[in-house]
């Protein structure tokens, strides 16, 4: 019975990785995993972002359609049931994070692991005590702090003072040793080193922050691409990456954080570009600390007996579509398509690459599988192995995604149909309703075809009325019949 170890990075678009067709940015060790394993590229959350995506890996089921099983803390046992089964069956299971939701007593997350290690001061984690830890964000000339007047200032103000706490107890900018991200790698090497040959089998989570912002690197990788060696990430009329030009950007301010908002106002379109390029470098050293577990698995010799999956909880919205961070809900590809790689110990897969739509409940059961467990009849997912072994098993359909109950969309092989939320109230007139479904023409149900427009920029939904109509339906069927289930 093999071991399994998942990699979780938090915020990871799956175009800033090599084996997903990006040419510029150096991520040898995950193309390794993904050379020696097999790449799912059509890998969907479906109940987005961070702690909705782990409500439903570890619960084994979708949940986008319950409002109460979004952002707030756990408070169903159930909703860790891959943890309990594993328990059971007699697998350890140690979580080794960073991230500062998961990490927060206050969430619950943290509390159904057989161990748990938890890493302090990434993000804005609430970690050293203000009034002994004097600092100033508007001191920071990379922060760009919003006016007093604006409604979120207090928040925001907060939160970089947080950040810049964190900063000085860790010592991370002059030391990447110190980093969220390296603390979680060589706290799981040491975790390693201590298992004993013939133990009870292990699911080790690493739950890893980076690159999800704020962006606060060590020179060293803040600047990897601020050079003239790669351009910008633009995104061309077509929806095509275009060639890269030189383009020097070590002379715009690399910002190391920014309010979710719109390209034009809280950032530049110069400023964008050298955050696309910060982000690179968050990449780029995610990828050198992956590297340093592989190399520890392989001169350890446990890579023989153990199951490596990579992934991500959400992709990280740069611009794509106007916008910076999550100010709006939305499923468009640059936050909802996320990487799945899994590496097996026989490696009969190397290299193999699989185009059927997978979800994260797929993962959850695939875990429960490699050590010898059924999966539970209640669960939304299936063990990846079958479609390893056999391509052309049939997969499902169509998949669904959401974010904050406030939007939806509809994935097939083909199209994506993405809805915003209708309004509650019913009108007495019915001949009112269809003008308030949406607030506008923006909210309105957009259509795009996949996988030609990768980047969603061409709404065809009037062009092909009969498959929003179609689709539609499915969506909605789908929504009501999960809503139904028992819990």
């Amino acid at each position: 019975m093999p071991n399994v170890i998942v990699i979780c990075a938090n915020g990871l678009q799956t175009a800033y990785l090599g084996t997903y067709g990006n040419p510029w940015i150096h991520t040898p060790n995950i193309d390794r995993i993904a050379a020696q394993g097999t790449v799912f590229d059509w890998h969907f959350p479906d109940n987005l972002t961070t702690i909705p995506a782990r409500r439903s890996w570890w619960s084994g089921q979708l949940t986008l359609h319950d409002p109460l099983k979004g952002w707030g803390p756990l408070e169903d046992p159930k909703e860790l049931e891959l943890l309990t089964l594993l328990k059971s069956a007699g697998i350890r299971t140690t979580l080794i994070s960073d991230c500062p939701y998961i990490n927060d007593p206050s969430m619950g997350y943290a509390r159904a692991w057989s161990e748990r290690v938890l890493v302090r001061g990434s993000g804005y984690d609430q970690w050293c005590d203000p009034n002994t830890n004097k600092v100033d964000c508007t001191t920071e000339p990379n922060l760009p702090l919003p006016t007093a007047e604006d409604p979120n200032f207090e928040l925001w103000q907060t939160r970089w003072n947080d950040l810049l706490r964190n900063r000085n107890r860790t010592g991370r900018i002059q030391d990447e040793h110190q980093t969220g991200l390296a603390q979680v790698i060589i706290k799981a090497e040491d975790w390693l080193s201590r298992q004993a040959s013939g133990s009870a089998p292990y699911c080790l989570w690493l739950d890893i922050f980076c690159p999800h912002g704020p962006w606060d690197l060590p020179e060293f990788y803040r600047d990897y691409y601020a050079s003239d060696r790669a351009d910008q990430f633009e995104i061309h009329e077509t929806g095509d990456l275009v060639p890269p030009k030189p383009s020097d950007t070590k002379q715009i301010r690399s910002l190391i954080d920014v309010p979710g908002g719109w390209v034009g106002d809280i950032i530049s379109d110069e400023e964008l570009i050298r955050l696309r390029k910060t982000y690179a470098g968050a990449v780029t050293m995610l990828d050198t600390w992956v590297g340093h577990l592989l190399e520890y698995l392989e001169t350890s010799q446990k890579l023989s007996d153990t199951v490596i999956a990579f992934t991500s909880d959400q992709g990280e919205p740069l611009g794509e579509h106007g916008f910076v961070r999550r100010p709006v809900a939305n499923v468009h590809e640059e936050l909802a398509h996320t990487p799945l790689i899994i590496r097996w110990p026989n490696r009969s897969e190397s290299g193999q690459r699989i185009g059927a739509l997978v979800q994260s409940v797929d993962l959850s059961s695939t875990i429960l599988n490699c050590f010898g467990q059924k999966t539970p009849d209640h669960w939304h997912g299936k063990d990846l192995k079958q479609l390893v072994d056999k391509p052309e098993t049939p997969w499902r359909e169509f998949l669904i995604t959401g974010m904050d109950n406030d939007i939806h969309a509809i994935r097939t092989q083909h199209w994506l149909l993405i809805e915003h939320a209708q309004v509650d109230e019913e009108p007495e007139d019915t001949a009112e309703i269809d003008k308030m479904l949406y607030d506008d023409d923006e909210d309105k149900p957009e259509l795009f075809i996949k996988p030609e427009d990768r980047w969603e920029r061409h709404d065809v939904s009037a062009m092909y009325e009969e498959v929003v109509s179609e689709l539609s339906e499915l969506l909605h069927e789908n929504l009501e019949k999960l809503a139904s289930e028992p819990v």
